[in-house]
């Protein structure tokens, strides 16, 4: 165990630091390189290949399909950084719960439709509306870890078709 300079005793172990500010003080546990990762994956990658697809978009005769394969890597980038806050598989079963179910298989449907109409079937309209469900997936899918945000949005959309 080694010592700071200014007298927190410091131990790494692996993907954590632990520090202790003494005997009756809880220990603080830093997960760096998990946040490093989380932060480059959601701060930098998934606005990167959201921007790059919407410039991509007006490329003649291929922009549509270079826009949805984008676009889908940006969402596929903010999935799997979330995976680093909670961990792999807590978040995979976190996906799987029952009141997000739905959402998480649409949305990795439409993820997977995507690709395949903008590369095997090279129908751009078809991906675009894919790209929109994965937005209206992923949307839902985020909501659910509001408490009560689904049901204010069923809430707000029944009041304004009524």
């Amino acid at each position: 165990m080694g010592h700071a300079s200014q007298g927190v005793p410091r131990v790494f172990c692996g993907w954590r630091l632990v520090l202790s500010f003494g005997k009756t003080s809880p220990r603080i546990v830093l997960y760096p390189f998990i946040f490093i990762v989380h932060a480059i994956a959601k701060r930098l990658l998934f606005p990167y290949f959201i921007i790059q697809g919407t410039c991509l978009l007006w490329v003649p005769r291929k922009g549509l399909t270079l826009f949805a394969v984008f676009y889908s890597l940006g969402n596929i980038a903010s999935l799997l950084s979330t995976m680093f806050l909670t961990g792999p598989l807590k978040q995979l079963k976190r996906m799987c719960d029952k009141t997000r179910a739905l959402a998480t298989g649409i949305m990795i449907t439409c993820l997977v439709l995507t690709f395949c109409a903008a590369f095997w079937w090279k129908n751009k309209g078809l991906a675009l509306l894919f790209c929109i469900l994965q937005f209206l997936a992923f949307t839902w899918y985020s909501l659910s870890y509001i408490p009560f945000a689904r049901d204010a949005i069923i809430k707000l959309f029944s009041a304004c078709f009524k």
